[in-house]
């Protein structure tokens, strides 16, 4: 009797029980769907907030004291193989005259005057050390007295060279660089005055010391400045390793072209001009779509490397996923994968933001490299180019100093 009280009671209570027993199976599954979004969406959110944060993040700032001591060794560079400018001042006339315009002995006073004002902007670099800065007094007074050309003011220029280059090198071993830097780049593009002459001054062993101080300079040098100048140089050295294929070139013009293209390297790298300021909506486009290939490629290089872990890793991921999409005890999956990553002292979000500042530390310098290849690209007036077919040279002036 009892038996068969028993077996009614539970016949009885039997749709109750399956009826919870469903309920608390829908209800864990929902909660482990739940727990398993809410991870991913906690993951996800971690991957793109660190990522975006890696990649903003700012590179190593430039150090103006670089600048001004590439543009005060430029200066020197002019100071001491002036142009060829006119014998006499700009007359009165309907229009105010330009630089081009003013006489040998006003654009060599200009020249004292900027590197005053250099001087004046690295006096701390200078006298922090307990050293004391060049003045440019004596061949001020000489200027007074003879022409830019003479022996005499060139003598004064040359003692004044060596006393800054001794004296910031000495202060400072990146500004003493710096300084070099400008005054080798000012010579390799002014001097020339003839096909071979440029051939000369762009030879490879000339260049490699230029190309040496960039290199050393960069993370001080305006961003993107350095390494975009080094690939334009580098283009111009090639270019002029060719002979046989440049003896069609108009001297004059090719002449025009290596001055002006020194003009340009200059305004980068004493920060006249950002270097982003050359590039338009389609260079943007040509960088993205070359970062893209290249994170492509080092993506499949990692996956060739790490072939096995990568399968392994995918299966499981996979895995997991059909679990939590299948499984009523999923949410017991999830609490299981929670309670393996915190045993490593890793949560959903910590794994998110590995993960996201790996991805930015990877995507910034390619990100950087491909911007750098398309302002050397705008940048570069190498004949025969199409930013050189564009290019119009200044009239030559032709009256020389006595």
């Amino acid at each position: 009797m009892r038996s068969a009280l028993s077996r009614r009671s539970a016949a009885v209570a039997s749709p109750q029980a399956q009826t919870g027993a469903g309920s608390n199976a829908k209800t864990n599954k929902s909660q482990g769907s739940s727990a398993a979004g809410e991870g991913v969406k906690e993951a996800g959110e971690a991957v793109l907030s660190s990522m975006l944060s890696t990649v903003e993040a700012s590179g190593p700032r430039p150090d103006p004291y670089v600048s001004v001591a590439f543009s005060l060794g430029w200066q020197m560079a002019e100071l001491y193989q002036p142009a060829a400018w006119p014998l006499e001042p700009p007359a009165l006339a309907e229009e105010l005259p330009g630089l081009n315009e003013f006489s040998g002995a006003e654009r060599a006073l200009l020249g004292l005057h900027q590197v005053d004002v250099a001087l004046s902007r690295l006096d701390g670099t200078i006298t922090e050390h307990g050293l004391t800065a060049p003045t440019t007094k004596d061949a001020k007074q000489t200027l007074e007295k003879v022409e830019p050309t003479d022996q005499a003011f060139r003598e004064k220029v040359f003692a004044l060279h060596k006393s800054l280059l001794s004296t910031l090198t000495a202060a400072s071993f990146k500004v003493g660089k710096a300084y070099g830097l400008g005054r080798g780049l000012a010579d390799i593009t002014r001097r020339p005055s003839d096909l071979s002459a440029i051939q000369r001054h762009l030879a490879p062993e000339r260049v490699a010391t230029v190309l040496a101080w960039l290199t050393d300079l960069t993370s001080t040098l305006p961003a993107h400045a350095g390494h975009s100048v080094d690939e334009s140089l580098k283009q111009w050295r090639d270019w002029a390793l060719k002979p046989s294929t440049n003896k069609g070139e108009d001297d004059p013009h090719v002449i025009a072209l290596l001055r002006r293209q020194g003009e340009r390297w200059r305004a980068l790298l004493s920060a006249e001009q950002q270097p982003t300021e050359l590039l338009d909506l389609q260079s943007y486009m040509f960088a993205g779509s070359d970062m893209l290939r290249q994170l492509g490629a080092l993506s499949w290089r990692f996956l060739r490397r790490f072939a096995v872990v990568v399968i392994v890793a995918l299966l499981l991921f996979a895995g997991g996923v059909a679990l939590i999409l299948t499984d009523s005890s999923s949410g017991h999956l999830t609490v299981g994968i929670g309670g393996i990553l915190a045993s490593f002292g890793v949560t959903w979000k910590g794994a998110g933001n590995s993960l996201g500042k790996a991805a930015g530390n990877l995507e910034r310098p390619v990100w950087e490299a491909a911007l750098d290849g398309q302002i050397a690209a705008a940048l570069t007036l190498l004949p025969g180019s199409k930013q050189a077919k564009g290019f119009t040279p200044p009239p030559a002036i032709t009256e020389h100093p006595a």
